[in-house]
């Protein structure tokens, strides 16, 4: 806050003054008793200590504003390196998992394949299985 009344003051005074350098012969009379006030503010050493206290304030609070805003985004940054970490590590350990439910699949499978081949071999001999469909049609009037 005190950063942008600084800037807004800083803003103002520099048109003023931009200002007061075209116009300055109309506004000699307003500026004389102006700048006796500030030279009797000025005379007294307490005002220049307020005022270096204020000066002094003012850089502290843009100083502390920068640190605080470096140690925030130091903080980010290392929020977002572990969160990064952290997924690599649950995409590995799930592709890890799903590795190995599909081996598992290619294993029945082949258990499977072996099980109806066999099943298949069985029945290879039994003459019921080696009947066509018109031995079928041509047997239907016995039963």
């Amino acid at each position: 806050m005190i950063t942008a009344i600084t800037a807004i003051l800083g803003a103002l005074f520099t048109a003023g003054g931009i200002a007061a350098w075209f116009y300055w012969p109309i506004l000699l009379p307003f500026v004389k008793p102006i700048l006796s006030v500030l030279e009797f503010i000025f005379e007294y050493r307490v005002t220049v200590g307020a005022l270096c206290l204020l000066v002094g304030l003012i850089a502290g609070d843009i100083h502390g504003q920068r640190t605080e805003l470096a140690k925030w985004q130091a903080a980010d940054l290392q929020a977002k390196l572990a969160a990064q970490t952290r997924d690599a590590a649950i995409a590995k350990a799930a592709a890890a998992e799903a590795q190995q439910l599909a081996d598992g699949l290619n294993t029945k499978a082949k258990d499977l394949a072996t099980k109806v081949a066999n099943y298949e071999a069985t029945l290879s001999n039994n003459a019921v299985c080696r009947a066509t469909l018109s031995d079928v049609q041509r047997l239907q009037p016995i039963r």
